[in-house]
């Protein structure tokens, strides 16, 4: 078994990835021709380096429940990081959202 701090690193990793796949997948649904937008790199990123300090801090004072096993530690960790990276995106999608509605209803003038 990998150590747990490892397992639970890995945990929130691919939580995050799994909330910005769910969200860009959403994205194309709604706009086959869309591409990737930098906002999914910017907020994963964030997100994980809110997850990593998180877990850091976390497990440096409470340890990590080991008898919850490899499978566990990951079902937990998962959970935890695919949070940390919906807590990053709903705002941020939010503001773009509404600058990009902002922006529309603007009038140049002529």
């Amino acid at each position: 078994m990998l150590e747990p701090i490892l397992l639970a690193l890995i945990g929130y990793v691919v939580g995050g990835l799994l909330r910005t796949a769910y969200d860009y997948l959403w994205h194309i649904l709604d706009d086959p021709t869309a591409t990737w937008d930098q906002k999914y790199t910017v907020t994963f990123l964030i997100a994980t380096i809110l997850s990593f300090i998180s877990a850091l801090v976390t497990f440096s004072s409470i340890e990590i429940p080991t008898q919850l096993g490899t499978t566990g530690i990951l079902i937990l960790t998962i959970s935890q990081g695919f949070m940390v990276n919906h807590l990053v995106n709903k705002p941020v999608t939010y503001l773009a959202e509404r600058k990009a509605a902002a922006a529309s209803t603007t009038t140049t003038p002529e």
